[in-house]
């Protein structure tokens, strides 16, 4: 296949007196004209004619129906017929040069069987042709191409080119032309427009083809293949470097000659185009930018795609950072599976303004599955270690109840009992326990202080009571009272009695400003500032030990 860049552009097309209108109309730059360059429209001009089409084939067509009359004219004077001559000479005075006058003195100028009698012609080349070696239009290839192009048609059609415009606010260079096919009639020699009837339009050439089975086929060429050899020929005698098209027709032939089947190409309109160059290139420049558009809109939806999943990743890692550190503030808890309800995650209660609610509930929604199991694992494992904890808990409230059952006894008996005797008391006092450890009583929680109600007269001697205890006994009575609600959790009358007593012994030591958990008494956090002297002794402070480290390094004098 030849390069595009040095390709000839010819297109021929029948077109009627009325489309004569819109070639004129678009000469003219009228209508819509979006391909034009308005600011180069000045530099269009006419090697043959003018703007004005119609009038240049009415004129035409009046000289046509002249040269007619005076045929009728010359025949009237060989057969002597005078006075039908003098008719003839009226009538036409009287027509003058009106095309539609004179046709009912001499008829139509064209071939009766002609609806389109003219033809219009555009000649360019591949658009790259016209340019230099920077991209730009090249002077020299231009002034080329216009001379080419005119001698071309009227070394062709000669006097029959009746309208030529050279269009330059284009894309691509090219001639515009409207040439009237003459042809004399063979019965009765007059002059009349015909495509059928003309000499070159209406030619063909008979060629012999050896077909696949060894004989001979005849074929024809007809005028517009015909045309492109000859135009191609002509650019090569001017030296132009533009070369013939491709060879469709012969193309068409070879099929044929194979059986196969030929699709016809339907070439573009010029009255449509006016573009010549976008004929070899054009469907391909909007092919390859409707795919790129096409693969620009990919890209974007890829991006918009992945923005997407990104944006969703990113509130999922979020959700999940924020719901952990939830999760491990107390904020929002695992709620296991119910009755017409299914696990999830709830709010805790006191811990989160409800205002503040529903957005953090949002903030959450994207790793609502991950937090769920997150939370389920973290409250499986809270659950076990509640359970242990609770069992050491019982175990080593029971051990400082049964030390305290031995502390009391050796107290008693002023005599400190022997090792064996401490052990067999230790392991009867465990099994007594263990055996009736659903049956606590009072007087098994040496130290502990019941409460049995918040009634007034219930709490008022047990608040007397600790009014004359020091902060070290208050601690070491809140410590037993915690122990015995731990260990009578089966009898739960008595282990809300302790319950209340832990929370008398808390409410006194907040008045005097004890510390129950450290021991340390601090009269400036006291909430009773009468109670805050009553008893100052305090666990002693930690002595802090610093050691400084000396290091004596020998070195040489």
């Amino acid at each position: 296949m030849e390069k595009a860049k040095n390709l000839i552009v010819l297109r021929f097309k029948r077109v009627s007196t009325n489309g004569l209108g819109g070639i004129e109309a678009h000469g003219k730059r009228q209508g819509e004209t979006p391909h034009v360059d308005p600011s180069r429209t000045g530099l269009n001009y006419f090697p043959v004619g003018h703007a004005d089409l119609r009038k240049i084939a009415d004129a035409r067509i009046v000289n046509i129906q002249k040269r007619n009359i005076a045929l009728k004219r010359e025949s009237f004077k060989r057969r002597r017929r005078k006075s039908e001559s003098e008719e003839l000479d009226a009538a036409e005075e009287s027509a003058g040069r009106n095309p539609k006058a004179l046709a009912k003195v001499i008829g139509e100028a064209w071939d009766p069987k002609n609806e389109k009698p003219w033809v219009e012609c555009i000649l360019s080349a591949s658009h790259d042709w016209f340019l230099d070696e920077n991209g730009n239009q090249d002077p020299a290839k231009v002034a080329e191409f216009d001379a080419f192009a005119v001698g071309y048609l009227q070394k062709e059609f000669g006097t029959e080119l009746i309208y030529a415009r050279i269009d330059a606010d284009e894309r691509t260079r090219h001639l515009s032309a409207v040439i009237a096919p003459e042809a004399r009639e063979k019965r009765t020699k007059r002059y009349i427009l015909s495509h059928a009837q003309h000499h070159l339009f209406g030619q063909v050439e008979e060629i012999t083809v050896a077909g696949e089975n060894g004989q001979e086929e005849q074929w024809e060429r007809r005028s517009y293949e015909l045309f492109q050899d000859r135009v191609a020929d002509y650019a090569k005698s001017q030296g132009l470097g533009l070369k013939r098209g491709q060879q469709r027709a012969a193309r068409e032939r070879k099929k044929r000659m194979a059986g196969k089947q030929v699709i016809k190409v339907r070439n573009v309109s010029p009255s449509r185009g006016r573009e010549l160059a976008e004929v070899l290139v054009g469907e391909g420049e909007a092919h390859r930018k409707k795919s790129l558009d096409e693969l620009d809109a990919a890209r974007k939806r890829i991006r918009r795609a992945e923005a997407r999943e990104q944006a969703k990743l990113e509130a999922k890692l979020a959700a999940v950072e924020l719901g952990l550190d939830m999760l491990e503030t107390g904020e929002i808890s695992y709620r296991p599976a119910r009755e017409g309800k299914h696990e999830g995650i709830t709010m805790v209660g006191g811990k989160i303004n409800e205002a503040k609610a529903d957005g953090i509930r949002t903030l959450l929604e994207p790793g609502q599955k991950w937090l769920l199991g997150i939370a389920r694992r973290f409250f499986t494992f809270q659950q076990t270690m509640n359970t242990k904890t609770a069992e050491f808990q019982r175990e080593a409230a029971e051990q400082r109840r049964r030390s305290r059952v031995l502390t009391d006894e050796e107290a008693r008996s002023a005599v400190r009992l022997p090792s064996t005797i401490r052990e067999i008391i230790h392991g009867i006092a465990r099994g007594a326990l263990r055996s009736r450890a659903a049956n606590y009583s009072e007087d098994d929680f040496l130290g502990a202080i019941p409460v049995a109600s918040d009634d007034p007269k219930d709490v008022e001697p047990h608040l007397a009571a600790c009014d004359g205890m020091n902060n070290s006994e208050i601690r070491a009575a809140w410590l037993a009272t915690a122990d015995a609600r731990i260990l009578c959790d089966e009898s739960p009358k008595l282990q809300h009695a302790y319950m209340n007593g832990c929370g008398l012994l808390l409410a006194v030591a907040e008045a005097r400003g004890l510390d129950l958990n450290s021991g340390v008494h601090s009269p400036g956090q006291a909430t009773d500032p009468t109670k805050a002297h009553l008893h100052t002794d305090s666990v002693p402070k930690p002595i802090r030990v610093k050691w400084k480290t000396r290091i004596r390094e020998r070195v040489r004098g």
